[in-house]
Parts: structure tokens; C-alpha cells; sequence
């Protein structure tokens, strides 16, 4: 909740650095409540190779408000233990990024 709180004050503030690490913080944070030490070192791995992709939506107000309301209910999911729909935010949460992705690859004409 605490993260959440500063993720959101840096959105309110749009201070892109601390939207950015607060971003960060709040999922390693979650994803650390499993006891997976593999999973978390792998995401946070991952977190830092696709920074440049995740990265365009930190100046999109909108794309961060819904970013946001994700936290929101990815910690109510928590709360009520509801694996099955935290999952499936996540799932959601991570589209924003892989459509733009995607998109800019089809502008270039890259390979994925």
C-alpha cells in the first residue's frame, strides 16, 4: 500500500524517474510475497532488459492512470487472496507496453 502510495504521488507529480522506480519496487515487492527467490531474480532480470519498451508508457497520462488503477486492484486482489484474478491483471497490466511494442516494430519493419 505504502508503494502504491508513492507510485501514485509520482504520477500525480508525473516525476517519470520515481514513477519509474516505484514501479518497479511495487512488483518485485509482490512478486516477492510468493517466497520464489528464482521468480523474483528472473522478473527483476527481465524488469531491466525491457525497460526501453516499458519505458513509453511512462509519458502517457492515460496509460499510467490505468497503470495505476491496476495497482489498485492487484492489491485488492491480494487482500482477498484471489490468485486467479491477480493473475490475470497482471496478464492485463503488461499489454499496454507489448501493443506499443508491437506497433513500433510494424512502423520499422523489424523482426520481432
Amino acid at each position: 500500500m505504502e508503494i502504491h502510495r508513492v507510485y501514485s504521488a509520482h504520477v500525480d507529480a508525473h516525476y517519470l524517474r520515481g514513477i519509474h522506480e516505484a514501479n518497479d519496487r511495487f512488483h518485485l515487492t509482490m512478486l516477492s510475497a510468493c517466497g520464489n527467490d528464482y521468480l523474483v531474480s528472473s522478473i527483476d532480470h527481465y524488469m531491466r532488459l525491457s525497460l526501453p519498451v516499458r519505458a513509453n508508457s511512462l509519458a502517457d497520462r492515460e496509460e499510467l492512470e490505468v497503470s495505476r488503477q491496476h495497482h489498485r486492484f492487484m492489491i485488492e486482489a491480494m487482500k482477498r487472496r484471489d490468485n486467479w484474478v491477480l493473475a490475470h491483471l497482471c496478464v492485463d497490466h503488461l499489454q499496454p507496453s507489448k501493443i506499443f511494442y508491437l506497433k513500433e516494430i510494424e512502423k520499422t519493419g523489424d523482426d520481432v
